[in-house]
């Protein structure tokens, strides 16, 4: 068997295009998400979910963001073989990979209804939910890999102050809005209108979308 023959399909993927698949993703979920909120003025931003939107009028909007909020770290991770030699940055991009898989099931299976107690939640909720964990391990993949590879001889050097800002804001958004959430919750679990982290977390999305961008771009630079 060949070499060529033994390669694998990801191993084949051009760098460069999944760099720019990660900046068009990027694009594509800050549009999705601009738009199904100007057509959704009915939801209530400052506490519903972003998962809300996926249901009923232009939920294939939502649906649609979700898909690019995982795709857009795949491929970003996927431009990066070659360029991220240490081991903590090898364990980043698996978990960056992993944490893409997070909106892709979010995409895939949408929520429960708000009113859904724990107990009463169907397979797709479970899912959805579980996407919901996984996605958090993004911001995390990106403070890992932002600093070791805006070393002195790292390949994204000259573009530091843009990923490690980006993926600080992310990581400190979601530590954030983990404890706003936290401290808010009812006691029955459910989340109202009490819950006033809505904002909060749409902000830890877009930050988390401005990292991918800003990765992508630092490695077609580092490529070119």
């Amino acid at each position: 068997m060949t070499s060529s023959a033994a390669a694998t399909p990801a191993a084949t993927l051009p760098p460069d295009l999944m760099a720019r698949m990660a900046v068009w993703c990027s694009a594509g979920l800050f549009l999705s998400l601009v738009l199904v909120h100007a057509l959704r003025p009915d939801l209530d931003a400052s506490w519903r979910p972003i998962s809300e939107y996926a249901l009923g009028a232009h939920g294939w909007l939502m649906t649609l963001a979700f898909a690019c909020w995982g795709l857009g770290p795949i491929a970003l991770a996927l431009s990066l073989r070659g360029l991220a030699p240490t081991r903590s940055a090898k364990i980043a991009i698996a978990l960056l990979v992993l944490g893409g898989v997070g909106p892709l099931l979010a995409a895939l299976f949408p929520m429960d209804p708000l009113s859904t107690s724990p107990g009463a939640m169907t397979w797709s909720g479970r899912l959805h939910a579980s996407g919901a964990v996984l996605g958090d391990l993004i911001p995390v993949a990106a403070l890992i890999l932002s600093f070791a590879l805006t070393r002195p001889n790292g390949r994204w050097a000259a573009y530091g102050a843009a990923v490690r800002a980006s993926a600080t804001v992310a990581f400190g958004l979601l530590v954030a809005a983990t404890a706003a959430m936290a401290a808010m919750m009812p006691e029955s679990g459910q989340l109202g209108s009490e819950v006033k982290v809505g904002w909060l977390m749409r902000a830890f999305v877009v930050a988390c979308n401005a990292w991918v961008a800003a990765g992508a771009w630092a490695t077609l630079r580092a490529r070119a």
